[in-house]
Order: C-alpha cells, then structure tokens, then sequence
C-alpha cells in the first residue's frame, strides 16, 4: 500500500513548462509560491527540435481510465480500524 502511482501532464504556462500530477483541486498550489530560476535565452534550433518533440509525443488523454486504488483502498483501511477490525495489509515489491 505504500507504493502509489501518479499520472503527471506537462504543458506551458506563461513562460514555463509546468508538470502537474493529477490531483484533487485542494491539492494544487499556486504558481505565485514556486520560487523558479531567472528565464534563461533559448536557441531557436533547440526551442524548435524541443516543440516537434512534443508534437509527436501528444495525444489525447481520457482521465477516466485512471482510478485512484490507492487511496480507496487505503479509506478502507481505516474505516475498518476505525470500526475495532484488524486489518492485514499486501506487501508491495
């Protein structure tokens, strides 16, 4: 149960590249708190290859097909703990 996977979606904000990992809207910062390094000049050769890159690599995305088991499972947990049940817990590898 301690090993939990994240989906992340990278995209341009204002002038940064931003990773945001899907999560509940009370979870997200603003990005007014990120202390981000001066902007630095970019070679036209490399903002290109950079934005083809990312070109190919795009495609349409369904968050609907991701489930947070985790978190569901872990809720169980602890309702059942809550209730006075012992609980046995997987072991992740």
């Amino acid at each position: 149960m301690r090993n939990k996977e994240g989906l992340a979606i990278l995209k341009p904000y204002k002038n940064v590249i931003v990773l945001n990992r899907i999560r509940f809207s009370q979870e997200i910062r603003d990005t007014s708190e990120l202390k981000l390094p001066p902007i630095s000049k970019t070679k036209t050769k490399e903002m290109d290859m950079a934005n083809k890159l990312v070109e190919q690599l795009t495609e349409k995305f369904n968050i609907s097909k991701y489930k947070d088991t985790y978190t569901s499972k872990l809720l169980k947990i602890i309702k059942a703990k809550s209730k006075g049940k012992k609980t046995s817990v997987r072991k992740w590898n």
